[in-house]
């Protein structure tokens, strides 16, 4: 019986550790879509554009637009961002020394965020 209970406490520790795991996760850690700008939803070939936001500080960026009629991929860039607090989020594409800072607000339980300097939205994927 208590080889029961032991394992029982043991599990549900293990349960409570990787929950608060992910709790402590930046919200801005995932993959997010282009949808908008000042209010107009871009296009759907614009809306394939992708920012990847990776745990470890890395970022990708995949922009789409359309050039005669079809939808291509407009190069790719990428570099490392960190968490400056109260929003602010540093930016160095690679390649590059100086940091730009962007104001980033989530919304929609963290499913939306917005670059507020551009005014231009962008939802989890």
């Amino acid at each position: 019986m208590k080889k029961i209970l032991v394992l029982t406490i043991a599990m549900f520790s293990l349960l409570a550790c990787s929950s608060d795991d992910e709790n402590n996760l930046d919200p801005i850690i995932g993959t997010w879509y282009k949808f908008s700008q000042n209010g107009e939803e871009f296009g759907e070939c614009e809306k394939k554009t992708t920012f990847t936001f990776s745990e470890n500080g890395t970022y990708s960026i995949t922009p789409y637009v359309t050039l005669n009629n079809e939808c291509i991929i407009d190069g790719k860039d990428d570099g490392n961002w960190s968490n400056k607090s109260e929003g602010n989020y540093g930016i160095i594409p690679s390649g590059e020394t100086e940091e730009a800072v962007a104001k980033i607000v989530f919304s929609n339980n963290n499913n939306t965020l917005t670059f507020t300097q551009e005014n231009t939205i962008y939802k989890r994927k």
